[in-house]
């Protein structure tokens, strides 16, 4: 989780350098803009954030329909702030996410009540959007799928062998020290959002975003057999639980 925030965090310091065409003095501003809304997020949304929480309570898991209407607004709102400010909309709806999260319940009814809609709805079109952006047809030499090959093998032991090393050390036996690195292997919807932050940007390149969407897929598809095998190895049950 650490690692994610800090990794959010960098990617807005890039988005800003970008944004401002490498000028030191347009950065410089930026910059100052992103310090002084974070610190007004800090001390005055988060402030907000705690009265709305105590004055429309969540109950049975469910976010009140009035402190949801009034969310919505603020994560459009620090969106559109953080796009003006040359960084990107996302990390609006991030920073208001982080002053949000230590309400437990709160973020408990957010999954239940917002999380499967958007899970149902618009996770498929992010996906589809992302698919229509990634042309194959495009890696057409020998030269660009050996470095498609080679960013999947690299990708996947930069991930695999530190975590399975430090997991040995840690004392971890060898079957669960592999298991961990399989898991942190995975690359699923984070790595295609910064993927397409990239593109969007033009940082990266129609066939380099190709390579890079590509190793995402593969690794994150990849994990389930793994697992499975791994935590056979185990004798623990590798197969999902099913509801009664």
């Amino acid at each position: 989780a650490a690692n994610d925030a800090i990794g959010w965090l960098i990617l807005a310091g890039i988005a800003t350098y970008v944004a401002a065409s490498f000028d030191p003095g347009a950065i410089g501003l930026k910059l100052v803009g992103l310090i002084l809304f974070c610190a007004f997020l800090w001390f005055v949304g988060r402030p907000l954030i705690d009265r709305l929480m105590k004055h429309f309570p969540v109950e049975n898991d469910q976010v009140p329909p009035t402190l949801l209407a009034i969310l919505l607004p603020i994560i459009f709102i620090a969106g559109v702030v953080t796009e003006q400010l040359g960084i990107f909309t996302i990390f609006g709806g991030f920073l208001i996410g982080l002053i949000c999260h230590r309400h437990i319940p709160f973020v408990r009814a957010w999954q239940v009540t917002v999380g499967q809609f958007v899970l149902v709805f618009f996770l498929p079109v992010f996906f589809t959007f992302t698919g229509l952006r990634t042309n194959l047809l495009g890696l057409d030499s020998a030269s660009d799928w050996m470095w498609c090959g080679l960013i999947l093998v690299a990708a996947i032991l930069a991930k695999i062998i530190p975590v399975t090393l430090t997991a040995r050390l840690s004392g971890v036996n060898m079957n669960g020290a592999m298991t961990l690195g399989v898991l942190m292997n995975t690359r699923a919807l984070m790595e295609l959002i910064v993927l397409n932050l990239g593109f969007q940007m033009g940082v990266l390149p129609p066939d380099v975003f190709t390579m890079l969407v590509l190793m995402a897929v593969i690794s994150t598809i990849m994990t389930a057999p793994l697992l499975r095998l791994l935590l056979r190895r185990q004798g623990m049950n590798a197969e999902p639980v099913q509801d009664a």
